[in-house]
């Protein structure tokens, strides 16, 4: 840390005693809309810098007279222009155009996903996650229809080649999310906490990815927030479930945007019954401030979020002397961040962050009682340099600190849990361009916690070749750690962090609006937690003596040309994995995957009609579950039927009635009303001296949702 500290100084200091000169502006594509993090250079010298996020770039240089100034971006024709440094140049706007050629300048793409295209993106404004049909406006929704990702229906959360949800961690703006879905009562499907609506643009990583990021075994979610919102606007939507409004508001070097939500399942599930006897259905109250700033060439962005999640359910606790009892949970969660961009003068970018999140559940059955609260807070400091003209480096730390305190009551009796944590770590990355057809990234991570004290070294590596104008390859390796979970930091402190490593091999053929890719991966567990008993105060109940394998192929293909106002795509995912952890009793196949995943997403837009249609259809092979009624080496051998969901969305522009925007939406979930089973829990029967399988199911066997978008 005391080296990254000095490194950060020399930076701040390096300013030159010659004259200077600040060469600024704007990057934009042809529509106006804004192009971040491309690189901008004075040909023939290390004087540069990269666009932020709102398309804005400056720095300094000693370069005097004619020079050319260069600006690139993977997906546009580089422009060179001819400029004379005799005082600073502000040209205020420089326009890159789509290139036809989109892999002239070869990039990594190993092991990601851009799930949503910026360009699309501003196009469909905040539908853009809404128009996946089987998303129901949900960010994890969408990104489960992309291959490498499971269908696992009865917690709505991200699983990731073989990996559990945990492993799935999501970051805004650089910063880590602790909790980024919403709070349900078990076997209750959730959503993200974040409405689509707040970000610009989704980056999904199935694995391998930058060595900026660290504590998740599988995949990363990386939210980025709106930097340049167009202009001042209100929207207001109602719908079936509940109401929601948000506003912007521009001032000269300020924006706000600010954004209220309610929902209430409960006239809902009066309409269209469900299989759970709800006492207090699903209730939740959010609301989020996102404050944009420019101070001087940098740009800052908050972002404050609050979410009340509140429900209580008939629990059929089988087993006990009551049929039904009272579950209940009360959730309340806090999000703030703030992150912070600048160009230094030697043409280094500056990256802060700082993040603060507490999470507060209160559960009660019947007569226990457990009141918990998990605090959390982060600083993370990053800086983008240009060492030579093909080499850039990107270096930083964080600092992470958590706190956790449970107490338990059951009757008169009254027990109390927790741990800290604090987590220090740093990394430096460096991408080395040798020529437009090759480029190679090596980077390496280091952390260390308090928790077991000790240094974890994890290098990454990924390389990208181009074979042609339109097609490449790609690889990657990396090894990843990540700390146990709560639920068993709260018991003991003695265990180590699990392990995975990875490999991934890439091929990817893009041309215009067709994108083909095929991937190949391979991800090796060690040092998974395992217990004998779950949920137990004995810290020598729990060990690292875990491990396992997940290996297999996604492909995916996507067409936004070939019909008009037409865009699909299809994914593919052959997953063969194998796990010893938790309690199994055998090293096979966990409960949550299959081996075959299909999806087919398809969006068209009838301008004649001003309609758009989208259809979702997923397939899932049948999921291993465990009949309790058979011997301990059949242990998860059985497998469910395989999962089929059609489901469809319809939007109609209603705006020529209205005179005002006005958009109308409707979507049903699982058309054809398959009944899907995701599993089955053993429950003893004491009658027959055996166990029952009691399938888990959909709370419904469709889920139907109205709305209208008003924007004044």
């Amino acid at each position: 840390m005391r080296t990254f500290l000095i490194f950060t100084l020399l930076f701040f200091l390096s300013w030159s005693s010659k004259a200077q000169f600040i060469v600024a502006g704007k990057i934009v594509n042809k529509n106006g809309n804004i192009i971040s993090g491309a690189s901008v250079y004075l040909k023939g010298s290390y004087d540069g810098t990269s666009s932020i996020a709102d398309g804005t770039f400056a720095f300094k240089t000693t370069k005097e007279g004619k020079q050319v100034i260069t600006i690139q971006s993977v997906g546009f024709k580089s422009i060179e222009q001819i400029i004379e440094l005799t005082t600073d140049i502000l040209q205020p706007i420089y326009v890159l155009y789509e290139d036809e050629k989109t892999l002239e300048t070869v990039s990594i793409v190993a092991g990601s996903f851009d799930a949503s295209d910026e360009r699309k993106a501003v196009a469909l404004k905040p539908m853009d996650i809404v128009t996946t049909a089987s998303a129901s406006g949900d960010i994890y929704g969408a990104l489960s229809t992309l291959p490498g990702t499971q269908t696992v229906g009865e917690t709505g959360k991200l699983f990731v080649r073989g990996g559990d949800d945990y492993e799935a961690r999501t970051f805004i703006d650089g910063l880590q999310v602790e909790s980024p879905y919403q709070q349900r009562l078990e076997g209750i499907p959730t959503k993200g906490r974040f409405s689509p609506m707040l970000f610009s643009g989704t980056f999904f990583s199935t694995g391998g990815y930058s060595a900026e990021y660290g504590q998740a075994l599988s995949s990363v979610v990386l939210l980025k927030t709106d930097g340049a919102p167009a202009s001042d606007k209100l929207n207001i939507n109602l719908y079936s479930l509940g109401l929601g409004i948000a506003g912007t508001k521009k001032l000269k070097k300020s924006t706000y945007v600010a954004a209220f939500d309610y929902s209430n399942l409960g006239p809902y599930f009066k309409i269209v019954p469900q299989n759970t006897t709800w006492v207090k259905a699903p209730q939740t109250s959010s609301g989020s401030l996102n404050v944009i700033n420019h101070i001087g060439s940098g740009l800052s962005k908050t972002l404050f979020s609050y979410n009340d999640d509140r429900s209580a359910l008939d629990y059929p606790y089988y087993g006990y002397s009551k049929p039904n009892v009272l579950l209940a949970l009360d959730n309340k969660n806090i999000f703030i961040k703030n992150s912070f961009q600048t160009n230094l003068s030697n043409g280094t970018m500056l990256k802060t962050g700082i993040g603060f999140s507490l999470d507060r559940n209160d559960l009660s059955l019947d007569s226990l009682i457990i009141n918990d609260k998990f605090i959390s807070g982060q600083i993370k400091v990053a800086l983008v340099t240009r060492v030579l003209q093909q080499i850039s480096l990107n270096y930083g730390g964080d600092l992470l600190l958590k706190n956790f305190d449970e107490n338990i009551k059951i009757m008169e009796v009254q027990q109390k849990l927790g741990f800290n944590d604090f987590q220090s770590a740093f990394f430096t990355e460096a991408e080395y361009n040798l020529s437009s057809k090759l480029v190679f990234r090596v980077g390496v991570r280091v952390e260390n916690s308090i928790i077991k004290d000790n240094f974890r070294l994890m290098p990454r590596m990924s390389a990208a070749y181009r074979i042609s104008d339109h097609g490449q390859f790609s690889a990657a390796y990396g090894i990843f750690y990540q700390n146990p979970q709560t639920q068993y930091l709260k018991f003991t402190n003695e265990l180590n962090a699990e392990r995975a490593d990875h490999f991934i091999l890439n091929y990817q053929y893009k041309v215009k609006d067709r994108l083909f890719r095929i991937e190949l991966f391979y991800k090796d567990y060690k040092n998974l937690i395992t217990y004998s008993v779950p949920d137990i105060p004995d810290p020598a109940n729990y060990a690292n003596n875990g491990y396992g394998y997940a290996k297999g192929l996604d492909a995916f293909y996507r067409d936004s040309q070939s019909i008009k106002n037409g865009d699909f795509w299809i994914s593919y995912s052959y997953l063969d994995t194998k796990k010893l952890y938790r309690d199994y009793l055998l090293y096979t196949t966990p409960k949550f995957f299959s081996k075959h995943n299909f999806n087919l997403v398809y969006k068209q837009w009838i301008t004649e009609l001003k309609s758009f249609i989208g259809i979702s259809y997923t397939y899932a092979a049948g999921r291993p579950y465990y009949d309790a009624n058979k011997p301990a080496n059949l242990f998860l051998s059985d497998k469910t039927t395989p999962y089929h969901n059609l489901s469809v969305n319809y939007s109609y522009d209603l705006s020529s009635l209205t005179k005002i925007p006005v958009t109308f939406y409707f979507s049903v979930s699982n058309v054809f009303g398959n009944n899907n089973v995701y599993g089955y829990n053993n429950t003893f029967n004491s009658t027959s001296n055996k166990y029952d399988l009691i399938p888990v199911t959909p709370q419904a066997n469709r889920f139907y949702l109205a709305a209208l978008f008003i924007s004044l």
